[in-house]
């Protein structure tokens, strides 16, 4: 039948049951160190958004209405001003700023219950995400239907080192992970599974 180098040389001089069964071995081997590999991924992707998102959605929040209470306050200030002098405008200001402050507390109360209520989970076949503090919404995304996954980064969000996920589909509308903290691998296991689903036929 040959030596053992021969063997390994020349796969022909096996048998035929021998061949298939060394071959068969190898398939398996490969196939468990894939699923090993991807275990490993898996178990490193959280349920929830990085923590900074909150410093994130509470600057963009305050910033937002900060600008529009002042927005809406200017034509008061202006008119007092005019016509009941530099006093009743400071008045008007005065009572403008305090709206920003109780704005302020209200958004890190809400800020902190959106972080609670937002969640993810990443299934073999779909991805399925969840948010809501007063209504909750819960809305899933089949893996077959996912035509691409892009990461977007802003400058805001670079400084508190997060980022974006947007998923494009084939009729069941975009989905969006705002606050990733490492989106490459995120990205990477729903490519995966979006490959593996569709080839699949799941």
């Amino acid at each position: 039948m040959g030596t053992p180098r021969d063997i390994h040389r020349y796969p022909y001089l096996l048998p035929p049951f021998s061949y298939y069964h060394i071959e068969k071995e190898v398939i398996n081997t490969n196939t468990k160190q894939a699923r090993s590999e991807e275990k490993i991924l898996t178990d490193n992707i959280p349920d929830h958004l990085h923590p900074n998102v909150k410093r994130y959605w509470l600057i963009t929040n305050i910033i937002a209405l900060t600008f529009l209470i002042f927005f809406l306050a200017t034509p008061f200030i202006i008119g007092a001003t005019l016509y009941g002098g530099l006093l009743w405008g400071l008045a008007v200001i005065i009572a403008a700023s305090i709206m920003v402050c109780l704005c302020v507390v209200f958004a890190m109360v809400l800020v902190d219950a959106m972080y609670e209520n937002t969640t993810f989970l990443v299934k073999d076949d779909s991805l399925t995400i969840n948010r809501g503090v007063i209504f909750k919404h819960s809305r899933t995304l089949p893996f077959t239907r996912v035509q691409e996954v892009t990461i977007f980064r802003g400058p805001l969000e670079s400084i508190f080192e997060i980022s974006t996920i947007n998923i494009s589909t084939a009729g069941w509308g975009p989905g969006r992970l705002q606050g990733i903290g490492n989106p490459e691998l995120l990205r990477d296991i729903i490519l995966k599974r979006v490959y593996r689903a569709k080839n699949n036929g799941l």
